[in-house]
């Protein structure tokens, strides 16, 4: 018994089926998991070390390199890049794309850095290990507060993230721009020396002070009474009081008199946070997997107004990123495509069917959709722009088979057959060929979960989706559609074929196809010509690999000379920060968030951080809905320009892939340090030659300066004093030494000591101060003991794959990266590199090789398994060799479509090419499994193939159409995502069905022998 048999057979519990596939259906809608992407797994980690004040090139040699061996080790790493700076080294794990089950991988790297960490330098710090690189915040609050300082602020921040714990679906909370607080004991040397008091005496005192000790017990009347010595600091006022002895007399001084006691901030601030200009707390939120996010943004926003009511005035809560608001417009926006194009396919289907048959064949669309939704949430497939595009896509494939099988059914009842009989008749008669046709489109959508790639894995639900889709079409084309038929289907009186196909639209077909089989070759040969034609077209179609993303923001990468220190950063970024507030200047930004000294967290799956550096910043503008963006971006650009010459600043919407439209890298390899600088230095002189080029970045950045303390060791060990005991002074002296600690409730505060701010600023006082030597007892001028050398140092030495690497990158406003690549060749090409060096072009173009071979790798095996599908259900290779013959027609259409709309031709144009190639096939199969049924039924094979396609014209034209109707929402509001892979299968099907019609029977004839027609009188 088949399966359309059976639903007739138990017709009842048919429909008790349906209306429960409904209800399941509709019930998981409602409040159904949303995001705005798909997530894919970041498999990176961030290992740091650190040792201060060490040189990069030391750094990268006693550090870096070390950990990277150590690294190298884990078979699942495929690229290391590391950067090595000035007391810092940041080394970048990447792993194969083929892993998912990241911890233990990252505890391995954990283990292996436990193990390297006796082989670095004694003092170094760490190194340490971030595997929570790819955390995502929900929402970011900026905490802000007029008249209210930073700890302030600080409070307030840690309370709400206590009370946002209480929230469901919260992940973590974390936050950022906090600033520790300092209790600053400021040196006047002068003073010190008035008073002949040495700095480590009042370190020692300090330190010895400042404790809290047992005095042990005493036993009374059978209980113990505990003594507690006095002496710990209490109020900033015991720290002022501190008593400190003067040397060579009898009298004390007190701290107070000797420095400056300060309570404050650390100084210079630690990542700072500015909200719109003004000093901000940022409370990071990350979500549950799996979570509804309109919903869970709901519960947040709700739990932080009713914590923000509660605020004393001058408090605020801003949501500077707040991703569930942007998820909901895009969400309900793809909704909105969704149900449009449901409307379009079911007033195609009703036009052509007429409204019973065509009631039936489009109730199967949204059918289908409820029925795919418990098989998308058992593959954890939420709704966002991918799965629902794949919906939007799928509807146009998936009424194909219900079209050919109520087509099937109402000819069989015209024809005379009784009811039941027809219904299961067709269902036995078209069970395989839709099986079959629906499994290759799905093997032709199967690359896509088959890629071993990030893209890959942003694009694989689509692919999920539609298989999902198709097979449950095809079980409710053979369950569903009978059944109704028989139920609702009314037929007048018997009809012959050749009485359908009298009409004029008919009989026009036939006198082409007629002609067409009789001047084969003529018609083979202009096909030809056409498909050449569209191959060397192909080339002045435009490449990118995705594009920029239409969210209403846009990035301000901040950068000034390397070396440049967090406070200067924060000067000039502020100076940006106010023109950006400036309302009559810029009236379409609704608000900014800027990061000092890193790039905040991460708030887009694919935008990772940049590095933490002083003299780098990162600002996210968010501006008004349907502003003209670009001219907002060239604004800002201009202003910085105009305005900041010292900053290096690049201004760039978001990306939708993984690195950034049009941009071109080149990662110059070698040995040497100073032939690749200069070298990066000659390639950005190149890309400057190139047209519209802009952002022109090297990651080496420029030589920062540095003064070398050479000690004299001979007069050092005379006198009595150490290498160590001079770079103590130092550090204490210009970074500042924690000597104590301060403790007020639950916190503890440092106690720092350190030179006042004229020491900390001028060279000249490394003349005139003092090292105290701890053997004799006295102290000696620096200048005695030391000279000093100013000498240039690297900002930064990058490496990958442990090589010393230096990359330069660039962007133009006129040309695509393939563009640009060609632009710089010449120049690249004469570089004349020596042995040992190379040079490589990466960026968006490396970017989009890799996608692409991680995309074609499975094209074969997909390709073989549809060759023997097909070979299986005709039992045949000639017929398979016509379906696959049918294949380039496709690229005729598309590349015209693409030439027209000047869409560009990338990963998702490319996905578009093959699906599209499945959808050719799947009507190549429907018309040769007509064909022999035809000659089966007893029809000569040249009657057979005029026969067959007039019967198959219909039910082809109607899936064309539904489907390139289909996916006009996706065209017109589906976004640039969207555009290109949408024209490519609207246009690319249009003209490769009008082609399948004639080339099918054509290559039938010839394969088969089969002569043309008779000329019709």
């Amino acid at each position: 018994m088949n399966i359309t048999e059976r639903a007739i057979e138990r017709s009842h519990f048919a429909a008790v089926l349906v209306v429960a596939v409904v209800a399941i259906g509709v019930g998981l809608f409602v409040g159904y998991p949303s995001q705005e992407d798909p997530e894919f797994t970041i498999r990176e980690a961030v290992v740091t070390a650190s040792f201060p004040g060490m040189a990069p090139e030391r750094v990268e040699d006693l550090i870096t390199r070390k950990i990277e061996e150590e690294v190298r080790k884990l078979p699942e790493v495929e690229h290391i890049t590391s950067s090595s700076r000035t007391g810092q080294s940041i080394v970048h794990v990447s792993l194969h794309d083929r892993y998912f089950d990241l911890q233990p991988i990252w505890q391995d790297l954990r283990n292996n850095m436990e193990d390297v960490r006796s082989e670095l330098p004694e003092g170094t710090l760490g190194p340490f290990v971030n595997d929570d690189f790819g955390r995502v915040a929900v929402a970011s609050l900026a905490i802000t507060g007029e008249g209210f300082s930073l700890a302030e602020m600080e409070d307030v921040a840690e309370g709400l993230r206590d009370s946002l714990y209480a929230v469901e679906g919260i992940s973590e909370v974390s936050l950022h721009g906090v600033q520790g607080e300092r209790i600053f004991l400021e040196v006047h040397p002068a003073r010190l020396a008035e008073l002949g008091i040495n700095p480590s005496e009042i370190l020692q005192v300090l330190a010895t002070q400042n404790v809290v000790i047992p005095g042990g017990s005493l036993e009374v009347d059978g209980q113990d009474i505990v003594f507690e010595p006095s002496g710990s600091f209490e109020t900033i006022a015991d720290v002022e009081n501190l008593v400190i002895g003067i040397p060579g007399r009898d009298s004390v001084a007190y701290l107070r008199d000797v420095l400056t006691v300060r309570r404050g901030v650390v100084d210079p601030p630690t990542r700072p946070v500015f909200y719109d200009g003004r000093p901000s707390v940022v409370v990071e939120v990350s979500m549950v997997t799996g979570e509804n996010i309109v919903e869970f943004g709901e519960r947040l926003e709700r739990a932080v107004r009713r914590y923000e009511s509660r605020l004393p005035i001058g408090y605020e809560i801003h949501l500077a990123t707040f991703q569930p608001t942007l998820v909901d417009v895009s969400i309900s926006d793809f909704l909105n495509n969704l149900y449009q194009t449901i409307g379009i396919v079911l007033l195609v289907v009703v036009l052509f069917l007429g409204l019973r048959t065509g009631l039936i064949v489009g109730m199967i669309v949204p059918l289908t959709i409820l029925a795919a939704l418990p098989f998308m949430s058992f593959l954890e497939i939420p709704l966002h722009t991918v799965s629902i595009a794949a919906l939007i896509i799928a509807l146009g494939l998936l009424v194909d088979n219900g079209v050919v099988m109520a087509e099937e059914v109402r000819t069989r009842m015209q024809s005379g057959v009784e009811r039941k009989r027809a219904a299961i008749e067709a269902g036995r008669e078209l069970a395989l060929p839709l099986l079959s046709s629906s499994l290759t489109t799905i093997l032709a959508f199967m690359p896509l979960m088959l890629a071993d790639n990030e893209a890959g894995e942003y694009t694989r639900s689509l692919s999920q989706v539609i298989a999902i889709t198709l097979i449950a079409s095809w079980l409710l084309a053979l369950y569903v559609t009978p059944l109704l038929c028989t139920w609702f289907v009314r037929v007048g009186e018997p009809v012959s074929d050749e009485e359908r196909h009298a009409t004029r639209f008919y009989r026009g077909y036939r006198r082409v196809l007629g002609a067409v089989l009789r001047r084969r070759v003529v018609f083979l040969a202009g096909l030809i010509v056409l498909f050449v034609s569209s191959v060397f077209a192909f080339s002045w179609v435009p490449r990118q690999f995705f594009p920029p993303s239409q969210r209403d923001q846009y990035l301000v990468y901040f950068d000034l000379a390397a070396g440049t220190n967090t406070r200067r950063t924060e000067s000039e970024l502020l100076r940006l920060a106010g023109w950006l507030a400036d309302e009559t200047e810029n009236p379409d930004v609704i608000d900014h968030i800027a990061y000092v000294g890193y790039g905040g967290p991460r708030f887009v799956l694919n935008l990772s951080p940049p590095d933490a550096a002083s003299h780098r910043a990162f600002v996210l503008v968010n501006t008004r809905p349907g502003i003209d963006l670009e001219a907002q971006i060239r604004r800002t650009r201009e202003h910085l320009l105009a305005g900041y010459p010292e900053v290096r600043a690049q201004v760039k919407k978001l990306a939708l892939g993984p690195s950034d439209p049009g941009t071109v890298e080149v990662r110059l390899v070698g040995p040497d340090r100073d032939r690749l600088f200069e070298d990066g230095r000659r390639v950005e002189g190149i890309f400057r030659q190139a047209e519209g080029v802009v952002d022109i970045r090297s990651d080496w950045e420029n030589r920062t300066r540095k003064v070398r303390v050479e000690i004299d060791q001979a007069t050092a060990r005379r006198i009595g004093i150490s290498s160590e005991e001079i770079g103590r002074t130092l550090t204490a002296m210009f970074d500042g030494t924690a000597v104590t600690e301060y403790r007020e409730g639950d916190e503890i505060i440092p106690v720092v000591v350190r030179s006042d701010l004229e020491g900390r600023r001028r060279l000249d006082q490394l003349a005139t101060m003092s090292v105290y030597s701890s053997a004799t007892g006295r102290s000696v001028p620096l200048l005695q003991l030391a000279t000093f050398d100013l000498f240039w140092q690297f900002g930064s030495i990058e490496r990958r794959d442990l090589e010393r690497t230096l990359t330069v990158s660039a962007r133009s406003t006129r040309l695509t990266a393939e563009e640009l690549a060609r632009a710089i060749q010449p120049g690249l090409d004469a570089l004349d590199l020596p042995f040992g060096f190379r040079a490589e072009v990466a960026g968006e173009l490396e970017d989009a090789a890799e996608a692409q071979e991680a995309l074609m790798s499975s094209v074969p095996i997909c390709a073989a398994l549809i060759v023997v599908l097909l070979v299986w259900q005709f039992n045949s290779v000639r017929r398979p060799l016509i379906i696959f013959l049918t294949i380039p027609l496709a690229l005729i259409g598309s590349v015209a479509g693409m030439l027209v709309t000047r869409a560009e031709f990338g990963f998702m144009a490319m996905l578009g090419l093959l699906s599209l190639a499945g959808i050719i096939i799947n009507n190549a199969i429907v018309l040769i499994d007509r064909i022999d049924l035809e000659v089966a039924a007893g029809r000569t094979p040249s009657e057979a193939v005029v026969s067959a396609s007039l019967q198959r014209l219909r039910p082809i034209l109607m899936t064309t159409l539904t489907t390139i109707l289909g996916l006009l929402p996706l065209i017109l509001f589906g976004g640039p995502l969207w555009f290109a892979m949408a024209i490519v299968i609207a246009s690319g099907l249009g003209m490769g069905t009008v082609l399948t019609l004639g080339v099918v029977p054509v290559l039938y004839s010839i394969f088969m022998g089969v002569p043309p027609p008779a000329r019709e009188p």
